[in-house]
């Protein structure tokens, strides 16, 4: 395959993770950043319940630098996987509380003979100021992660790195469906640029949110005061 024809090939297949989002259960208009923020905030609470991951979740989360939220990442393909989700970043502040959330979605596709659907509920731990500042600044690419997705509870825990720094990215899912191939090995994550202004105005940035708690709303405060209790 020539490089040109290999390029159009890894665009059509980031696309098709991409167009997953379509299916990820939000719901468009007004109240569709709001009900994000609150499957989040859901998501949150049942992997603080998790037999498997609640222990690993709240050792690291008081040395956070940020945590990033998917309620709904959809995984699926035949031949040619796909997923896509939509979640919502937070930073701790300098009073060690957490400033309001910025909104992203993360879309990937994987190559191989692959069949069957998954939905994950996960939370990625940014355990670094370099971590937070790669999410801001460019794509993540995920990789060397353990996938399982078999089962009712499969269970879905590993690291993913950033620009080269480590470990600074550690992620743990709740997975329910059967997906059979070759496992994800990159993903795309891009602000919501819509959803930003949507809740917080025009001039909202995923840094002006994030990094300078230049924005507010009180619809994010049920997830945060989730966050804070531990």
């Amino acid at each position: 395959m020539t490089a040109s024809r290999w390029k159009s090939t890894l665009g059509a297949m980031a696309a098709a993770g991409l167009m997953l989002l379509g299916s990820s259960g939000a719901i468009g208009g007004a109240s569709e950043g709001q009900e994000l923020v609150d499957r989040a905030r859901y998501t949150v609470e049942k992997i603080m319940v998790h037999k498997d991951l609640a222990h690993h979740v709240k050792d690291l989360l008081p040395n956070a630098r940020g945590v990033m939220i998917v309620p709904d990442m959809l995984k699926g393909g035949i031949g040619i996987g796909g997923e896509g989700g939509s979640g919502v970043l937070l930073a701790r502040r300098n009073d060690g509380g957490w400033g309001y959330p910025a909104f992203f979605r993360l879309g990937a596709a994987s190559v191989g003979v692959q069949f069957g659907f998954s939905e994950s509920e996960i939370i990625f731990l940014i355990m670094t100021e370099d971590g937070l500042q790669s999410v801001l600044k460019h794509n993540v690419k995920l990789g060397g992660e353990v996938n399982f997705a078999a089962g009712p509870e499969g269970v879905n825990v590993g690291a993913s790195t950033t620009t080269g720094y480590g470990e600074d990215i550690i992620s743990y899912a709740v997975s329910r469906g059967l997906f059979a191939g070759m496992s994800l090995e990159g993903g795309i994550l891009n602000d919501r640029q819509d959803l930003n202004a949507q809740y917080y105005g025009d001039t909202a940035t995923p840094k002006a949110i994030v990094l300078e708690g230049a924005y507010s709303n009180p619809g994010a405060d049920q997830l945060r005061a989730t966050l804070a209790r531990y």
